[in-house]
């Protein structure tokens, strides 16, 4: 991260997530590049991988200005509820990224190598290989 950060939240009411600048992020995820895109559900909002200045890897969740809200500060409060979530299963929410100028913004969230939960939950019949193995139960379709 830069030296210019800055941070919302305090100890007491929630971990605290940092404020990148834009650079920083196209940077991380060279330019939002087709490479480093791990999904794209809706054409509101894309998910890359990026890796940050210091070797960090993240998920950047890039939220077009159709579906982010044009005032900073309801942002910002959005911000507020989202890291007040808190569960050992919830990626954790590392900072992010406004950007008034091109009427987006992004949230950095901490890098899971391994996809979402969702991924695993909507398996088509060709995609066995992604069935999760809960407590040695390996579900099989019954015909």
């Amino acid at each position: 991260m830069t030296d210019e950060r800055s941070s919302i939240g305090s100890s007491q009411e929630a971990p605290q997530i940092y404020r990148f600048n834009l650079e920083e992020i196209e940077c991380a995820t060279q330019y939002f590049s087709e490479v480093n895109l791990l999904s794209k559900k809706s054409s509101f909002a894309a998910t890359y991988k990026g890796i940050l200045h210091d070797g960090t890897e993240v998920a950047v969740k890039r939220i077009n200005k159709t579906s982010c809200k044009s005032e900073e500060a309801e942002f910002l409060m959005g911000l507020k509820a989202l890291t007040l979530l808190r569960h050992e299963n919830l990626v954790g929410l590392r900072g992010f990224c406004y950007s008034r100028a091109r009427g987006e913004c992004f949230l950095i969230y901490d890098f899971v190598a391994n996809g979402s939960l969702s991924e695993y939950l909507d398996v088509k019949c060709d995609e066995i290989h992604k069935v999760l193995d809960w407590y040695g139960i390996s579900p099989q379709r019954q015909t």
